[in-house]
Protein backbone atom coordinates (compact mmCIF):
# COMPACT_ATOMS: atom_id res chain seq x y z
CA UNK A 1 0.00 0.00 0.00
CA UNK A 2 3.18 2.25 0.11
CA UNK A 3 3.15 5.39 -2.51
CA UNK A 4 5.05 4.65 -5.50
CA UNK A 5 7.65 6.84 -6.68
CA UNK A 6 6.84 9.66 -9.02
CA UNK A 7 9.77 9.74 -10.46
CA UNK A 8 10.37 6.09 -11.79
CA UNK A 9 6.70 4.73 -11.89
CA UNK A 10 4.98 7.69 -14.45
CA UNK A 11 4.92 5.59 -17.48
CA UNK A 12 8.39 6.00 -18.91
CA UNK A 13 10.66 6.04 -16.00
CA UNK A 14 12.81 9.08 -16.62
CA UNK A 15 12.45 12.51 -16.29
CA UNK A 16 11.02 14.04 -18.98
CA UNK A 17 14.55 14.09 -21.35
CA UNK A 18 14.30 11.42 -23.08
CA UNK A 19 17.84 10.96 -22.31
CA UNK A 20 18.24 10.03 -18.84
CA UNK A 21 16.74 8.57 -15.37
CA UNK A 22 16.68 9.37 -11.71
CA UNK A 23 19.56 10.18 -9.98
CA UNK A 24 19.79 9.44 -6.34
CA UNK A 25 18.74 12.64 -3.99
CA UNK A 26 21.14 14.53 -2.55
CA UNK A 27 21.48 14.24 1.59
CA UNK A 28 20.13 18.17 1.62
CA UNK A 29 17.26 17.79 -1.01
CA UNK A 30 14.53 17.68 2.13
CA UNK A 31 15.41 21.34 2.87
CA UNK A 32 17.01 25.13 1.23
CA UNK A 33 18.27 27.64 2.08
CA UNK A 34 15.55 30.84 2.03
CA UNK A 35 17.46 32.27 -0.88
CA UNK A 36 17.07 28.89 -2.88
CA UNK A 37 13.29 28.70 -1.69
CA UNK A 38 10.74 27.47 -4.72
CA UNK A 39 8.54 29.94 -5.22
CA UNK A 40 5.40 29.83 -7.12
CA UNK A 41 5.14 30.23 -10.61
CA UNK A 42 2.83 33.29 -9.93
CA UNK A 43 6.26 35.13 -8.54
CA UNK A 44 8.10 35.13 -11.99
CA UNK A 45 5.05 36.57 -13.71
CA UNK A 46 6.75 40.13 -14.69
CA UNK A 47 5.45 43.05 -17.58
CA UNK A 48 7.44 41.58 -20.70
CA UNK A 49 8.24 43.50 -23.74
CA UNK A 50 5.57 43.84 -26.40
CA UNK A 51 8.33 42.48 -28.96
CA UNK A 52 9.46 38.35 -27.90
CA UNK A 53 12.18 36.65 -29.88
CA UNK A 54 9.85 33.62 -29.54
CA UNK A 55 13.34 31.94 -30.91
CA UNK A 56 15.46 33.04 -28.32
CA UNK A 57 13.09 32.34 -25.29
CA UNK A 58 12.88 28.55 -26.74
CA UNK A 59 16.27 28.19 -26.85
CA UNK A 60 16.58 29.69 -23.57
CA UNK A 61 14.00 27.35 -22.21
CA UNK A 62 15.73 24.04 -23.71
CA UNK A 63 18.98 25.09 -22.44
CA UNK A 64 18.09 25.26 -18.65
CA UNK A 65 15.31 22.19 -18.93
CA UNK A 66 19.06 20.07 -20.05
CA UNK A 67 20.58 22.00 -17.23
CA UNK A 68 17.91 20.99 -14.49
CA UNK A 69 17.90 17.59 -16.34
CA UNK A 70 21.83 17.00 -15.72
CA UNK A 71 21.36 18.84 -12.34
CA UNK A 72 18.64 16.45 -11.15
CA UNK A 73 21.02 12.98 -12.34
CA UNK A 74 23.44 14.77 -10.16
CA UNK A 75 21.82 14.88 -7.29
CA UNK A 76 21.17 18.47 -6.81
CA UNK A 77 17.32 18.91 -6.57
CA UNK A 78 17.67 22.74 -5.51
CA UNK A 79 19.43 23.47 -8.82
CA UNK A 80 16.95 21.41 -10.53
CA UNK A 81 13.96 23.19 -9.30
CA UNK A 82 15.26 26.40 -10.11
CA UNK A 83 16.29 25.69 -13.65
CA UNK A 84 13.19 24.23 -14.32
CA UNK A 85 11.33 26.73 -12.80
CA UNK A 86 13.01 29.42 -14.59
CA UNK A 87 12.41 28.01 -17.75
CA UNK A 88 8.77 27.64 -17.11
CA UNK A 89 8.67 31.40 -16.42
CA UNK A 90 10.07 32.46 -19.18
CA UNK A 91 7.80 30.66 -21.65
CA UNK A 92 5.04 31.89 -20.00
CA UNK A 93 4.83 35.24 -22.41
CA UNK A 94 4.61 32.54 -25.27
CA UNK A 95 1.39 30.96 -24.04
CA UNK A 96 -0.63 33.85 -22.48
CA UNK A 97 -3.76 32.54 -21.97
CA UNK A 98 -2.68 29.14 -23.08
CA UNK A 99 -2.72 30.70 -26.99
CA UNK A 100 1.13 29.39 -27.34
CA UNK A 101 1.76 26.76 -30.13
CA UNK A 102 2.12 23.24 -29.77
CA UNK A 103 6.00 23.58 -29.60
CA UNK A 104 5.65 25.97 -26.59
CA UNK A 105 3.04 23.94 -24.85
CA UNK A 106 5.26 20.82 -24.71
CA UNK A 107 8.13 22.30 -23.66
CA UNK A 108 6.33 24.41 -20.91
CA UNK A 109 4.47 20.96 -19.92
CA UNK A 110 8.00 18.91 -19.45
CA UNK A 111 9.03 21.53 -17.36
CA UNK A 112 6.20 21.87 -15.48
CA UNK A 113 6.06 18.39 -14.53
CA UNK A 114 9.95 17.84 -14.11
CA UNK A 115 9.57 20.65 -11.20
CA UNK A 116 6.15 18.55 -9.85
CA UNK A 117 8.61 15.20 -9.61
CA UNK A 118 11.52 17.25 -8.04
CA UNK A 119 9.27 18.94 -5.38
CA UNK A 120 7.49 15.50 -4.73
CA UNK A 121 10.90 14.38 -3.94
CA UNK A 122 11.99 17.31 -2.03
CA UNK A 123 8.69 16.57 0.55
CA UNK A 124 7.11 20.00 -0.37
CA UNK A 125 3.92 17.56 -1.75
CA UNK A 126 1.94 20.93 -1.53
CA UNK A 127 4.03 22.74 -4.27
CA UNK A 128 4.05 19.68 -6.42
CA UNK A 129 0.20 19.58 -6.17
CA UNK A 130 -0.31 23.46 -7.31
CA UNK A 131 2.90 22.87 -9.88
CA UNK A 132 0.89 19.71 -11.52
CA UNK A 133 -2.47 21.91 -11.84
CA UNK A 134 0.06 24.52 -13.67
CA UNK A 135 0.38 22.12 -16.13
CA UNK A 136 -3.28 20.84 -16.43
CA UNK A 137 -4.00 23.95 -17.04
CA UNK A 138 -2.20 23.70 -20.09
CA UNK A 139 -3.43 20.42 -21.27
CA UNK A 140 -6.03 18.62 -18.69
CA UNK A 141 -5.31 15.24 -20.28
CA UNK A 142 -2.02 15.08 -19.93
CA UNK A 143 -0.97 11.53 -18.00
CA UNK A 144 2.14 12.72 -16.36
CA UNK A 145 0.59 15.59 -14.88
CA UNK A 146 -2.38 13.84 -13.76
CA UNK A 147 -0.05 11.07 -12.51
CA UNK A 148 1.96 13.74 -10.18
CA UNK A 149 -0.81 15.33 -8.93
CA UNK A 150 -2.37 12.11 -7.80
CA UNK A 151 1.24 11.15 -6.57
CA UNK A 152 1.02 14.69 -4.26
CA UNK A 153 -2.78 14.17 -3.38
CA UNK A 154 -1.88 10.84 -2.07
CA UNK A 155 1.22 11.71 0.06
CA UNK A 156 -1.18 14.55 1.83
CA UNK A 157 -3.73 12.32 2.59
CA UNK A 158 -6.30 13.31 0.02
CA UNK A 159 -6.97 9.19 -1.69
CA UNK A 160 -10.13 10.15 -2.87
CA UNK A 161 -8.18 12.83 -5.68
CA UNK A 162 -5.83 10.55 -5.66
CA UNK A 163 -8.20 8.27 -7.68
CA UNK A 164 -10.09 10.70 -9.59
CA UNK A 165 -6.95 11.81 -11.07
CA UNK A 166 -5.73 8.52 -12.00
CA UNK A 167 -8.66 7.75 -13.40
CA UNK A 168 -8.73 10.72 -15.59
CA UNK A 169 -5.13 9.65 -16.80
CA UNK A 170 -6.54 6.22 -17.75
CA UNK A 171 -8.96 7.71 -20.08
CA UNK A 172 -6.45 9.23 -22.00
CA UNK A 173 -4.13 6.00 -21.52
CA UNK A 174 -5.82 2.81 -20.64
CA UNK A 175 -2.94 0.78 -21.02
CA UNK A 176 -0.29 2.85 -18.73
CA UNK A 177 0.87 -0.07 -16.04
CA UNK A 178 2.52 2.73 -14.03
CA UNK A 179 -1.01 4.53 -13.24
CA UNK A 180 -2.86 0.90 -13.29
CA UNK A 181 -0.16 -0.15 -10.41
CA UNK A 182 -0.92 2.95 -8.69
CA UNK A 183 -5.14 3.31 -9.08
CA UNK A 184 -4.65 -0.27 -7.79
CA UNK A 185 -2.84 1.00 -4.54
CA UNK A 186 -4.89 3.78 -4.30
CA UNK A 187 -7.95 1.49 -4.09
CA UNK A 188 -6.74 -0.47 -1.60
CA UNK A 189 -5.50 2.11 0.35
CA UNK A 190 -9.34 3.64 0.26
CA UNK A 191 -10.63 0.15 1.43
CA UNK A 192 -8.09 0.27 4.77
CA UNK A 193 -9.12 3.40 5.43
CA UNK A 194 -12.98 2.36 5.64
CA UNK A 195 -12.49 -0.76 7.81
CA UNK A 196 -10.41 1.85 10.25
CA UNK A 197 -12.87 4.23 10.18
CA UNK A 198 -15.53 1.76 10.84
CA UNK A 199 -14.10 -0.18 13.16
CA UNK A 200 -13.16 2.76 14.82
CA UNK A 201 -16.63 3.80 15.09
CA UNK A 202 -17.62 0.84 16.11
CA UNK A 203 -15.68 0.77 19.40
CA UNK A 204 -16.53 4.65 19.76
CA UNK A 205 -20.31 3.54 20.38
CA UNK A 206 -19.35 0.84 22.42
CA UNK A 207 -20.59 -1.84 19.96
CA UNK A 208 -24.25 -0.39 19.76
CA UNK A 209 -26.37 -0.19 16.57
CA UNK A 210 -25.97 4.04 16.05
CA UNK A 211 -22.88 3.39 13.26
CA UNK A 212 -24.98 0.57 11.54
CA UNK A 213 -27.80 2.64 11.53
CA UNK A 214 -25.42 5.19 9.92
CA UNK A 215 -24.33 3.02 7.43
CA UNK A 216 -28.02 1.76 6.77
CA UNK A 217 -29.05 5.65 6.09
CA UNK A 218 -25.56 6.35 3.91
CA UNK A 219 -26.46 2.81 1.54
CA UNK A 220 -30.33 4.29 1.58
CA UNK A 221 -28.72 7.46 -0.01
CA UNK A 222 -26.87 5.81 -2.41
CA UNK A 223 -29.93 3.54 -3.63
CA UNK A 224 -31.91 6.85 -3.60
CA UNK A 225 -29.28 8.14 -6.06
CA UNK A 226 -28.40 5.24 -8.40
CA UNK A 227 -32.63 4.62 -8.55
CA UNK A 228 -32.86 8.73 -9.63
CA UNK A 229 -30.09 7.59 -12.43
CA UNK A 230 -31.67 4.77 -13.60
CA UNK A 231 -35.12 6.62 -14.04
CA UNK A 232 -33.44 9.87 -15.99
CA UNK A 233 -31.88 7.16 -18.47
CA UNK A 234 -35.00 5.53 -18.71
CA UNK A 235 -36.70 8.62 -19.28
CA UNK A 236 -34.13 9.93 -21.65
CA UNK A 237 -34.49 6.61 -23.79
CA UNK A 238 -38.35 7.14 -23.69
CA UNK A 239 -37.72 10.46 -25.12
CA UNK A 240 -34.99 9.09 -27.57
CA UNK A 241 -37.90 6.78 -28.67
CA UNK A 242 -40.56 9.61 -29.14
CA UNK A 243 -37.87 11.65 -31.22
CA UNK A 244 -37.12 8.58 -33.40
CA UNK A 245 -40.46 8.31 -34.46
CA UNK A 246 -41.24 12.20 -34.89
CA UNK A 247 -37.81 12.24 -36.97
CA UNK A 248 -39.31 9.36 -39.16
CA UNK A 249 -42.84 11.17 -39.18
CA UNK A 250 -40.91 14.84 -40.52
CA UNK A 251 -39.22 12.05 -43.66
CA UNK A 252 -42.34 10.92 -44.64
CA UNK A 253 -43.83 14.15 -44.84
CA UNK A 254 -40.73 15.80 -46.96
CA UNK A 255 -39.45 18.19 -43.85
CA UNK A 256 -36.18 18.10 -42.59
CA UNK A 257 -35.01 16.05 -39.54
CA UNK A 258 -34.12 17.84 -36.08
CA UNK A 259 -31.38 16.94 -33.45
CA UNK A 260 -31.98 15.25 -30.36
CA UNK A 261 -30.64 17.92 -28.24
CA UNK A 262 -32.80 20.95 -30.11
CA UNK A 263 -35.81 18.65 -30.18
CA UNK A 264 -35.57 18.13 -26.51
CA UNK A 265 -35.28 21.47 -25.64
CA UNK A 266 -38.68 22.52 -28.00
CA UNK A 267 -40.02 19.87 -25.71
CA UNK A 268 -38.86 21.40 -22.79
CA UNK A 269 -39.96 24.74 -23.52
CA UNK A 270 -43.42 23.41 -24.92
CA UNK A 271 -44.15 21.30 -21.57
CA UNK A 272 -43.27 24.77 -19.42
CA UNK A 273 -45.75 26.91 -21.45
CA UNK A 274 -48.43 24.12 -20.86
CA UNK A 275 -47.41 24.16 -17.56
CA UNK A 276 -47.31 27.65 -16.60
CA UNK A 277 -51.00 27.68 -18.83
CA UNK A 278 -52.30 24.96 -16.29
CA UNK A 279 -50.99 27.26 -13.05
CA UNK A 280 -52.84 30.18 -14.96
CA UNK A 281 -56.04 28.90 -15.27
CA UNK A 282 -56.03 27.23 -11.72
CA UNK A 283 -55.46 30.12 -10.19
CA UNK A 284 -58.07 32.14 -12.53
CA UNK A 285 -60.69 29.41 -11.76
CA UNK A 286 -59.27 29.80 -7.75
CA UNK A 287 -60.35 33.64 -8.12
CA UNK A 288 -63.89 32.88 -9.70
CA UNK A 289 -64.56 30.65 -6.74
CA UNK A 290 -63.66 33.14 -4.54
CA UNK A 291 -65.57 35.91 -5.77
CA UNK A 292 -68.19 33.36 -5.76
CA UNK A 293 -68.00 33.10 -2.46
CA UNK A 294 -67.58 36.51 -1.19
CA UNK A 295 -70.68 37.26 -2.91
CA UNK A 296 -72.70 34.62 -1.72
CA UNK A 297 -71.25 36.14 2.24
CA UNK A 298 -72.45 39.34 1.59
CA UNK A 299 -75.48 38.33 0.11
CA UNK A 300 -76.57 36.29 3.21
CA UNK A 301 -75.16 39.20 5.66
CA UNK A 302 -77.76 41.79 3.44
CA UNK A 303 -80.31 39.64 3.55
CA UNK A 304 -80.04 38.91 7.82
CA UNK A 305 -79.37 42.70 7.99
CA UNK A 306 -83.10 43.35 6.22
CA UNK A 307 -85.01 40.71 7.97
CA UNK A 308 -83.24 41.99 11.39
CA UNK A 309 -84.29 45.34 10.26
CA UNK A 310 -87.98 44.82 9.82
CA UNK A 311 -88.10 42.71 13.14
CA UNK A 312 -88.94 44.03 16.44
CA UNK A 313 -85.86 42.80 18.41
CA UNK A 314 -87.22 40.74 21.57
CA UNK A 315 -84.58 40.06 24.26
CA UNK A 316 -85.25 36.76 25.86
CA UNK A 317 -84.15 35.69 29.65
CA UNK A 318 -80.70 34.64 28.01
CA UNK A 319 -79.86 37.48 26.35
CA UNK A 320 -80.86 39.95 29.99
CA UNK A 321 -78.64 37.91 31.75
CA UNK A 322 -76.38 38.38 29.46
CA UNK A 323 -76.44 42.64 29.15
CA UNK A 324 -76.32 42.26 33.01
CA UNK A 325 -74.71 45.87 33.43
CA UNK A 326 -76.01 47.33 30.45
CA UNK A 327 -78.75 49.17 28.98
CA UNK A 328 -80.26 50.04 25.90
CA UNK A 329 -80.92 53.51 24.90
CA UNK A 330 -83.65 55.07 23.64
CA UNK A 331 -82.04 55.53 19.59
CA UNK A 332 -81.79 51.49 20.20
CA UNK A 333 -77.91 51.64 21.60
CA UNK A 334 -76.24 49.09 24.02
CA UNK A 335 -74.91 51.40 26.53
CA UNK A 336 -73.25 51.13 30.34
CA UNK A 337 -76.36 51.01 33.22
CA UNK A 338 -74.86 53.77 34.58
CA UNK A 339 -74.94 56.64 31.16
CA UNK A 340 -77.33 58.90 31.87
CA UNK A 341 -79.56 60.26 28.77
CA UNK A 342 -80.19 64.07 28.32
CA UNK A 343 -83.86 64.86 27.94
CA UNK A 344 -84.90 67.19 25.25
CA UNK A 345 -84.69 70.28 27.32
CA UNK A 346 -81.46 69.62 28.79
CA UNK A 347 -80.03 69.25 25.06
CA UNK A 348 -81.16 72.52 24.13
CA UNK A 349 -79.99 74.23 27.21
CA UNK A 350 -76.33 72.58 26.10
CA UNK A 351 -76.49 73.64 22.58
CA UNK A 352 -74.25 71.55 19.69
CA UNK A 353 -71.64 70.05 20.98
CA UNK A 354 -70.10 69.42 17.47
CA UNK A 355 -66.61 70.63 17.10
CA UNK A 356 -66.12 74.09 15.28
CA UNK A 357 -63.10 75.65 13.77
CA UNK A 358 -61.53 78.71 15.86
CA UNK A 359 -62.19 81.85 13.95
CA UNK A 360 -65.82 80.88 12.20
CA UNK A 361 -68.27 83.46 12.46
CA UNK A 362 -71.42 84.09 14.91
CA UNK A 363 -72.03 84.69 18.18
CA UNK A 364 -71.41 82.81 21.53
CA UNK A 365 -73.68 82.91 24.56
CA UNK A 366 -71.60 83.42 27.62
CA UNK A 367 -71.91 82.06 30.97
CA UNK A 368 -73.93 85.01 31.92
CA UNK A 369 -76.30 84.61 29.54
CA UNK A 370 -75.45 87.44 27.10
CA UNK A 371 -73.76 87.40 23.92
CA UNK A 372 -70.17 87.53 23.59
CA UNK A 373 -68.45 89.73 21.54
CA UNK A 374 -68.23 88.79 17.29
CA UNK A 375 -65.10 86.57 16.80
CA UNK A 376 -62.97 88.16 14.50
CA UNK A 377 -63.46 88.37 10.53
CA UNK A 378 -60.55 87.65 8.30
CA UNK A 379 -58.79 90.60 6.77
CA UNK A 380 -57.69 90.86 3.00
CA UNK A 381 -53.69 90.10 2.58
CA UNK A 382 -51.80 91.80 0.19
CA UNK A 383 -49.79 89.85 -2.74
CA UNK A 384 -46.25 90.45 -1.50
CA UNK A 385 -47.38 89.61 2.43
CA UNK A 386 -48.53 86.54 0.81
CA UNK A 387 -46.11 85.78 -1.14
CA UNK A 388 -43.50 86.24 1.87
CA UNK A 389 -45.52 83.98 3.91
CA UNK A 390 -45.72 81.13 1.82
CA UNK A 391 -41.86 81.60 1.06
CA UNK A 392 -41.40 81.65 4.89
CA UNK A 393 -43.43 78.37 4.86
CA UNK A 394 -41.78 76.46 2.02
CA UNK A 395 -38.18 77.07 3.70
CA UNK A 396 -39.05 76.68 7.07
CA UNK A 397 -41.82 73.49 7.30
CA UNK A 398 -44.40 72.03 6.11
CA UNK A 399 -48.30 73.22 7.32
CA UNK A 400 -48.41 70.28 10.16
CA UNK A 401 -44.98 71.43 10.89
CA UNK A 402 -45.58 75.17 12.53
CA UNK A 403 -43.49 74.62 15.20
CA UNK A 404 -40.43 74.08 13.48
CA UNK A 405 -39.40 71.02 14.71
CA UNK A 406 -37.34 68.04 13.23
CA UNK A 407 -38.78 67.35 9.34
CA UNK A 408 -36.90 65.13 7.24
CA UNK A 409 -37.70 64.87 3.07
CA UNK A 410 -36.24 62.55 0.88
CA UNK A 411 -34.72 63.45 -2.19
CA UNK A 412 -32.80 60.40 -3.33
CA UNK A 413 -35.11 59.99 -6.63
CA UNK A 414 -33.70 63.49 -7.63
CA UNK A 415 -30.02 63.58 -6.41
CA UNK A 416 -28.93 60.28 -7.35
CA UNK A 417 -29.24 61.02 -11.28
CA UNK A 418 -28.33 64.21 -10.58
CA UNK A 419 -24.69 63.10 -8.90
CA UNK A 420 -24.51 60.53 -11.68
CA UNK A 421 -24.93 62.98 -14.36
CA UNK A 422 -21.94 65.60 -12.92
CA UNK A 423 -19.07 62.35 -12.25
CA UNK A 424 -20.03 61.02 -15.56
CA UNK A 425 -19.82 64.47 -17.10
CA UNK A 426 -15.64 65.06 -15.83
CA UNK A 427 -12.60 65.40 -18.46
CA UNK A 428 -9.70 66.24 -17.57
CA UNK A 429 -6.72 67.20 -19.58
CA UNK A 430 -3.04 69.08 -19.06
CA UNK A 431 -3.42 72.25 -19.25
CA UNK A 432 -0.24 72.17 -21.97
CA UNK A 433 -1.73 70.36 -24.76
CA UNK A 434 0.01 66.81 -24.63
CA UNK A 435 -2.62 65.30 -27.25
CA UNK A 436 -3.95 62.96 -24.40
CA UNK A 437 -7.55 63.58 -22.64
CA UNK A 438 -9.26 61.84 -19.59
CA UNK A 439 -12.98 61.13 -19.76
CA UNK A 440 -15.53 59.10 -17.79
CA UNK A 441 -16.64 55.70 -19.69
CA UNK A 442 -19.78 55.26 -17.16
CA UNK A 443 -20.59 55.03 -13.68
CA UNK A 444 -21.40 51.95 -12.20
CA UNK A 445 -22.42 50.34 -8.88
CA UNK A 446 -24.19 53.55 -7.13
CA UNK A 447 -25.94 53.70 -4.04
CA UNK A 448 -26.86 55.53 -1.30
CA UNK A 449 -29.57 57.92 -0.54
CA UNK A 450 -30.16 62.08 0.08
CA UNK A 451 -32.85 64.20 2.03
CA UNK A 452 -33.21 67.43 3.24
CA UNK A 453 -34.21 68.08 7.02
CA UNK A 454 -35.36 70.88 8.60
CA UNK A 455 -34.73 71.31 12.60
CA UNK A 456 -34.52 74.41 14.60
CA UNK A 457 -35.55 76.48 11.70
CA UNK A 458 -32.31 74.99 9.56
CA UNK A 459 -32.42 73.50 6.63
CA UNK A 460 -29.61 70.55 6.43
CA UNK A 461 -28.46 68.67 3.43
CA UNK A 462 -27.83 65.23 4.01
CA UNK A 463 -26.52 62.35 1.10
CA UNK A 464 -24.39 59.57 1.56
CA UNK A 465 -23.81 57.88 -1.73
CA UNK A 466 -20.62 55.28 -3.33
CA UNK A 467 -20.11 54.58 -6.69
CA UNK A 468 -17.36 53.22 -8.91
CA UNK A 469 -16.44 55.40 -12.21
CA UNK A 470 -14.39 53.54 -15.26
CA UNK A 471 -12.43 55.84 -17.21
CA UNK A 472 -10.71 56.04 -20.31
CA UNK A 473 -7.60 58.06 -21.12
CA UNK A 474 -7.52 58.95 -25.25
CA UNK A 475 -4.59 60.21 -27.63
CA UNK A 476 -5.59 62.43 -29.81
CA UNK A 477 -2.42 63.21 -31.41
CA UNK A 478 -0.10 66.49 -31.09
CA UNK A 479 -2.31 68.86 -32.89
CA UNK A 480 -6.11 67.83 -31.51
CA UNK A 481 -7.26 69.61 -28.93
CA UNK A 482 -6.36 67.81 -25.65
CA UNK A 483 -6.69 70.98 -23.31
CA UNK A 484 -10.17 69.89 -22.74
CA UNK A 485 -10.86 73.59 -21.52
CA UNK A 486 -12.91 72.96 -18.30
CA UNK A 487 -10.87 69.93 -16.99
CA UNK A 488 -11.91 69.64 -13.43
CA UNK A 489 -15.30 71.12 -13.98
CA UNK A 490 -17.52 68.14 -14.63
CA UNK A 491 -19.00 70.20 -17.54
CA UNK A 492 -19.83 68.89 -20.91
CA UNK A 493 -17.01 69.75 -23.26
CA UNK A 494 -18.03 69.28 -26.94
CA UNK A 495 -14.52 69.89 -28.42
CA UNK A 496 -13.08 67.28 -25.60
CA UNK A 497 -15.99 65.11 -26.52
CA UNK A 498 -15.37 65.38 -30.22
CA UNK A 499 -11.66 65.06 -30.31
CA UNK A 500 -12.23 61.83 -27.69
CA UNK A 501 -14.74 60.17 -30.10
CA UNK A 502 -12.32 60.09 -32.93
CA UNK A 503 -8.73 59.43 -30.83
CA UNK A 504 -7.40 56.01 -29.97
CA UNK A 505 -8.00 54.71 -26.12
CA UNK A 506 -4.57 53.96 -25.27
CA UNK A 507 -5.91 53.05 -21.36
CA UNK A 508 -8.78 52.49 -19.49
CA UNK A 509 -9.49 52.10 -15.63
CA UNK A 510 -11.23 52.76 -12.64
CA UNK A 511 -11.90 54.73 -9.86
CA UNK A 512 -13.95 53.94 -6.20
CA UNK A 513 -15.68 56.52 -4.38
CA UNK A 514 -16.90 54.98 -1.45
CA UNK A 515 -17.68 57.70 0.97
CA UNK A 516 -19.76 60.53 -1.06
CA UNK A 517 -20.91 61.64 2.09
CA UNK A 518 -22.22 65.90 3.08
CA UNK A 519 -19.75 65.07 6.47
CA UNK A 520 -16.78 65.73 3.95
CA UNK A 521 -16.33 68.86 2.11
CA UNK A 522 -16.15 68.13 -1.94
CA UNK A 523 -12.60 68.46 -2.10
CA UNK A 524 -11.24 66.32 0.24
CA UNK A 525 -13.51 63.22 -1.81
CA UNK A 526 -11.59 59.94 -1.36
CA UNK A 527 -10.98 58.20 -4.59
CA UNK A 528 -9.53 54.86 -4.08
CA UNK A 529 -7.54 53.37 -7.32
CA UNK A 530 -6.29 49.96 -5.74
CA UNK A 531 -3.84 47.99 -7.74
CA UNK A 532 -2.71 51.16 -10.02
CA UNK A 533 -6.73 51.95 -10.84
CA UNK A 534 -5.62 50.63 -14.48
CA UNK A 535 -7.86 48.03 -16.08
CA UNK A 536 -5.45 48.76 -19.83
CA UNK A 537 -2.15 49.92 -18.53
CA UNK A 538 -0.77 52.39 -20.89
CA UNK A 539 2.46 51.56 -22.87
CA UNK A 540 5.94 52.70 -22.30
CA UNK A 541 5.11 55.83 -25.22
CA UNK A 542 1.69 56.72 -23.25
CA UNK A 543 2.54 56.38 -19.71
CA UNK A 544 3.45 59.70 -18.61
CA UNK A 545 0.47 61.54 -20.64
CA UNK A 546 -1.96 58.75 -19.38
CA UNK A 547 -1.22 58.83 -15.42
CA UNK A 548 -0.85 62.87 -15.64
CA UNK A 549 -4.42 62.61 -16.82
CA UNK A 550 -5.42 60.50 -14.42
CA UNK A 551 -4.02 62.56 -12.05
CA UNK A 552 -6.05 65.77 -12.95
CA UNK A 553 -9.11 63.08 -13.73
CA UNK A 554 -9.56 62.48 -9.99
CA UNK A 555 -9.73 66.37 -9.26
CA UNK A 556 -12.53 66.64 -11.85
CA UNK A 557 -14.50 64.33 -10.09
CA UNK A 558 -13.98 66.12 -6.80
CA UNK A 559 -14.88 69.20 -8.79
CA UNK A 560 -18.11 67.10 -10.10
CA UNK A 561 -18.97 66.33 -6.34
CA UNK A 562 -18.99 70.10 -5.83
CA UNK A 563 -21.22 70.69 -8.61
CA UNK A 564 -23.48 68.36 -7.13
CA UNK A 565 -23.53 69.81 -3.73
CA UNK A 566 -24.18 73.15 -5.02
CA UNK A 567 -27.11 72.38 -7.72
CA UNK A 568 -28.74 70.46 -4.65
CA UNK A 569 -28.63 73.24 -2.20
CA UNK A 570 -30.23 75.52 -4.93
CA UNK A 571 -32.92 73.43 -6.18
CA UNK A 572 -33.91 72.00 -2.52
Amino acid sequence: GAAADPAKDDGDGKVDDDDGDDGPPSPSSSSTSSSDALMSDDDDDVDTPPEIDATAVLTDAMTKKEEGNAAFKSGDLTKASRLYRRGAASLKPLNRNNGGDEQVKSLLLSLQTNLSMVCYKQDKCKMSRDVATKALSVDGTNVKALYRRAAAHRKLGDAEAARADLREALKSDPNNKAVQKELLSVRRQIETNKRKEKEGMRKAFGGSGLYEDKEEEERRKREEKRRKKEEEREAREKRKKQWEDECVERLSKNEPAIGFEDWDKERKKKEEEEEKARKRAKKEEDDRRREERRKAREAARAAAAESSSDEEEVLNERELAMMRGYKKTADGRTTSYFTRELSDEQKALIGCTAPKRLGEGGSEPSTSGELSSPSPTPAAVSASASSSSSSVTTKSASAWNRAGTWEERDTSDWCTPCLKRHLKNAIAAPEKATGYLAKVKEVTDMSGDASVALAGGKRRYIFDYHATVKYEVVYIGSGGDGDGNGEGEGGDNGEGETAAATGRVVATGSFKLPDINSTIPAHETEIDGSGGGWKKRPGSKHAEGAEECRGLLEGALRDGVAAFVAEFNARH
